[in-house]
């Protein structure tokens, strides 16, 4: 029995590891909506796939550069991954250049949220990850000549099922000494070569494919029917980038504010209550330089009475270790509760005088859930529509965990894998006080350059592209040398 069962251990396992896709970026905040909408051929023009499709923010698009990529998605309730295969282009949360927006089919959003409470998940953490595809990368040739089938001055084609986006493509025809490049064709439909240098197109060709990582295959073909879906038998091989290897992305990171001059983006007040009136523009900073222009003010009508700041789609906890903030109040108030949730037995042990103090809540003292969805400043103190509380409150924000990743301001750059960098970010951002914490950028200049081929160039250079085999193969020599271990072991 011993054999058999050692079969099918390695059998189990070969299925678990081929399905996992490998990390190929740091973690990264950004936010999702969920569409009814059947149509996501979209501007990529992808074949349908076994990967559910998505739309991205425009800026994220980067003109069609993250055409097919996958990304892993992560909400309050789990994660998801999904192939990039349209840009959303309509509305200020499609046009922001600060964070990644994905728009996903609601059957996808119900995996990690739940769109009959909230329309939105702010806190998203993604992860650009590689593609569980079969096969290898498929082409589709559209000759551009008087005849479907001429391909000596201009050609495009269409890529799809590869397992790691594709940066860049070159070909040599048959009898050239060079590789030239094809260039993206707007919209992210595909890539498209022109006849510039002297030579016309011959076959048979050499195509060489070069990955987001700077993998390269070399595909060599014979002449190809148009219109055609083409399996060139290559794929890039789906490894863990090294400096992610092993982590687990959570949910994206909070902003550091609550409110700072204005909400920060997510953020909202509307489901606050018993107040007689709520202004989160309120010039009344008592010419304190800290405070800014405005503050929030809130005339609480009854005993009970609350200030709610709410996150649609929630937020994690486990990184929250203090939560700071300025306020005063006239009358004083001398039982005020915080708490996460809808309830909670936190009181400050301070009275909040008629001028404005800083106070600090260490958040373990609020014994947050992992995942929450609101924050609440409760006041306890008697008053009426007639005679009612005046609280005002200003820079609300938290101090992080030592060790907590949180990204630098970046620019979106689609030239390789959503990583961080410094680069100042030059874009206004949303109206709601958004701050810039995706982590959306692509390779340092030194490492974008590796493994290229020049265009001009007789060298090819190639990378670590693979056949298509090759994946499953390594996949199978180290899980055989795991159960090995185990039938060692016992």
């Amino acid at each position: 029995m011993k054999p058999i069962y050692i079969l099918g251990l390695i059998l189990l396992s070969i299925s678990l590891s081929a399905s996992e896709p490998a990390p190929l970026s740091s973690c990264g905040s950004g936010f999702a909506a969920p569409t009814d909408s059947t149509n996501f051929l979209g501007a990529c023009r992808i074949p349908p796939s076994t990967i559910p499709f998505a739309s991205v923010s425009a800026a994220a698009f980067g003109g069609g550069q993250r055409c097919g990529e996958c990304f892993r998605l992560t909400g309050p309730l789990g994660s998801t991954v999904v192939m990039i295969s349209d840009k959303c282009d309509t509305g200020e949360a499609c046009q922001q250049q600060d964070l990644f927006h994905f728009i996903i089919p609601r059957s996808e959003f119900d995996k990690i949220g739940n769109s009959s409470a909230y329309g939105n998940i702010f806190s998203l953490g993604y992860q650009e990850v590689s593609c569980d595809l079969q096969g290898g990368i498929n082409a589709n040739f559209i000759a551009g000549g008087e005849k479907k089938d001429q391909y000596q001055y201009y050609f495009s084609v269409t890529f799809s099922n590869f397992a790691i986006g594709i940066k860049r493509v070159q070909i040599r025809g048959y009898g050239w000494s060079y590789y030239d490049d094809l260039t993206i064709v707007g919209g992210g439909s595909g890539f498209q070569w022109n006849k510039v240098k002297a030579n016309e197109m011959a076959f048979p060709a050499s195509m060489l494919l070069t990955s987001v990582d700077n993998q390269i295959v070399n595909w060599e073909f014979n002449k190809p029917l148009p219109n055609v879906t083409i399996d060139s038998k290559k794929q890039f091989t789906a490894r863990p980038h090294p400096e992610v290897s092993g982590i687990d992305c959570a949910m994206g990171i909070l902003p550091e504010y609550i409110f700072k001059d204005t909400l920060s983006f997510g953020w909202q007040v509307y489901e606050s209550f018993y107040y007689k009136s709520l202004n989160t523009s309120s010039e009344e900073t008592d010419d304190n330089n800290k405070n800014g222009e405005y503050v929030i003010k809130i005339q609480f009508a009854q005993l009970g009475a609350g200030l709610q700041f709410t996150r649609e789609g929630g937020f994690g906890t486990n990184y929250l270790k203090t939560l700071f903030f300025d306020a005063k109040a006239v009358q004083p108030i001398s039982n005020m509760r915080i708490y996460f949730g809808y309830d909670g037995g936190y009181s400050i042990p301070f009275t909040i005088e008629s001028s404005y103090k800083t106070f600090q809540v260490p958040v373990a003292d609020l014994k947050p859930k992992n995942i929450e969805y609101s924050l609440t400043f409760l006041s306890l103190q008697p008053a009426s529509m007639d005679s009612p509380q005046n609280f005002w409150i200003d820079n609300i924000r938290w101090e992080f965990a030592n060790g907590t990743v949180t990204a630098p301001a970046v620019m979106i750059d689609t030239s390789g894998y959503a990583f961080p960098t410094s680069k100042p970010s030059t874009s206004g951002g949303l109206s709601s006080g958004i701050s810039s914490i995706g982590m959306t950028s692509g390779f340092s200049e030194s490492d974008s350059q590796t493994g290229g081929v020049g265009t001009g160039s007789e060298s090819t250079n190639e990378g670590s592209g693979s056949d298509s085999s090759k994946l499953v193969i390594s996949n199978i020599y180290y899980l055989a040398l795991f159960v090995l271990s185990l039938y060692l072991l016992f």
